[in-house]
């Protein structure tokens, strides 16, 4: 049984066929955690879709993304802040302690 070239051609323009994700988490064979992939469509509706490892790239995905990225580097600013701050107080702390031992 011969196959029609039209059929071929399909075949072809199918296994060809990608679409763009973002990921969720991160998949050693795909990327990390927020970067824009491509990956067969099957691979996406069987796999990664139904177990919350990524979502189809659209722009309000996009956008919705983007904007907890946005909010998660605040938070870490924020904490490191925080963070500087204890350790500041701390060595001014330190230093006062120290300049009293010489003192005394």
């Amino acid at each position: 049984m011969q196959l029609s070239r039209k059929f071929l051609a399909d075949a072809v323009a199918r296994a060809k066929r990608q679409c763009r994700i973002i990921l969720l988490k991160d998949l050693p064979k795909y990327g990390s955690r927020g970067q824009v992939v491509s990956v067969l469509p099957g691979t996406m509706r069987h796999i990664l879709y139904p177990s919350k490892a990524a979502v189809y790239y659209t722009k309000e995905n996009a956008d919705k993304h983007n904007e907890a990225i946005r909010a998660y580097e605040v938070v870490v600013q924020q904490r490191e802040q925080r963070i500087a701050q204890r350790l500041l107080e701390a060595a001014q702390e330190k230093a006062a302690q120290e300049g009293e031992q010489e003192t005394a």
